[in-house]
Formats: structure tokens, C-alpha cells, sequence
């Protein structure tokens, strides 16, 4: 997995062969710019033939959860186990 991707002039926070990974905090991505934003990050990703996965993360929260919460959706892009991960 390669991190801060950019395309299209923008960064995304991961990338895996044809997905893209955002994880985004639950506080900034509520804001009017941040919104905008992302809405052209999801076109940009579409244009340019990737799959856009985005994870909102609260203050509390840590990728080690996140990644335990959506094991089986992660498992299905990586086609093998996590549990060597975590």
C-alpha cells in the first residue's frame, strides 16, 4: 500500500492497485471547504478509473479499530487476512 497519492492535484491518503483510501476526521470533514473538497476528490478518483473508499474517523478512534471494524470489506480488496497486520 503506498501512501499520499496525488492526483489530479490532489493527495489521497492511500493507495492500493485501483482503490483509493481517505481516512477522514470526523471534525474537519464537516466543514463547507472540506466538503467541496471531497466531493472533487470522489470526481477526480472516478475519472482517473479508481475506487474511492472513504473511512470517517472520530476523535477517539485509531486505525488499529477502524481497520478491525471493516476487516471483511478489507479483506475483500486485499483478497488475503489482516490478521498479519494488526
Amino acid at each position: 500500500m503506498k501512501s499520499s497519492k496525488w492526483i489530479g492535484g490532489r493527495c489521497f491518503d492511500y493507495e492500493y492497485q485501483n482503490c483509493l483510501f481517505e481516512l477522514d476526521g470526523e471534525r474537519w470533514h464537516r466543514l463547507p471547504y472540506q466538503i467541496a473538497n471531497d466531493k472533487l476528490k470522489n470526481e477526480i478518483a472516478k475519472r482517473n478509473n479508481y475506487i474511492l473508499y472513504r473511512f470517517i474517523l472520530n476523535e477517539v478512534q485509531d486505525v488499529n479499530n477502524l481497520i478491525e471494524q471493516n476487516k471483511d470489506l478489507l479483506e475483500n480488496i486485499f483478497k488475503k487476512e489482516l490478521n498479519n497486520v494488526i
